[in-house]
């Protein structure tokens, strides 16, 4: 199972997909590569058992706040702990219910605020299906709420998670400017591609 971590960036800014140039980052390490605008700053940040987020920022205006954040996770319980990759694929394909993101994702229904918004799944550019979830929640301590499209895709023995966020003030605000980087996002998660 895995455990949001989660990071608060306040000095992020809206852009607009027609706008944009975007570059290919490769990961050899843990076989990947996604496509991101060229303006946007990455960040890697590593949590105290030392496993790294890989960040994605666009910080084209102080008054906006947006990333996409991807991370490599253990394989999660349940339906999928003792699955082969091709049992897998088929599940990711396939519209999750919200137990299926409660055991990947176990602290979900605790955040404050959290609202599923729908589930679904995408083919990605290198043919692989990805399980898809649009939801928000918030942090009553900053003042932030968070709303998020989160993708969890698989490459022989890895599981990738990619989230990709827009904050508000409040919740209107953070679907508002969600809307925004929209286009951005779809094409972000898109271009991930596992190289098996």
């Amino acid at each position: 199972m895995y455990k949001i971590t989660l990071y608060v960036f306040i000095f992020l800014a809206p852009t607009y997909a027609a706008s944009q140039e975007f570059q290919s980052i490769n990961n050899a390490t843990d076989g990947y590569s996604i496509d991101v605008p060229s303006i946007w700053s990455e960040k890697i940040i590593h949590d105290a058992i030392g496993t790294p987020t890989r960040f994605f920022l666009d910080a084209s205006n102080k008054k906006g706040r947006g990333y996409c954040q991807i991370q490599l996770i253990n394989v999660p319980k349940g339906r999928l702990g003792k699955a082969s990759e091709k049992e897998i694929d088929k599940f990711l394909s396939t519209k999750w219910e919200i137990d299926d993101w409660t055991q990947t994702f176990p602290n979900l229904l605790s955040s404050p605020g959290f609202r599923s918004i729908n589930s679904y799944s995408l083919t990605t550019a290198s043919g692989k299906p990805s399980a898809m979830h649009d939801f928000i929640f918030n942090n009553p301590s900053v003042g932030i709420y968070y709303r998020t499209r989160a993708s969890l895709l698989m490459s022989k023995e890895k599981f990738f998670s990619l989230w990709c966020i827009r904050i508000g003030k409040n919740e209107t605000d953070a679907v508002n400017n969600f809307s925004l980087l929209l286009p951005i996002f779809q094409r972000v998660q898109y271009s991930f591609r596992l190289k098996n």
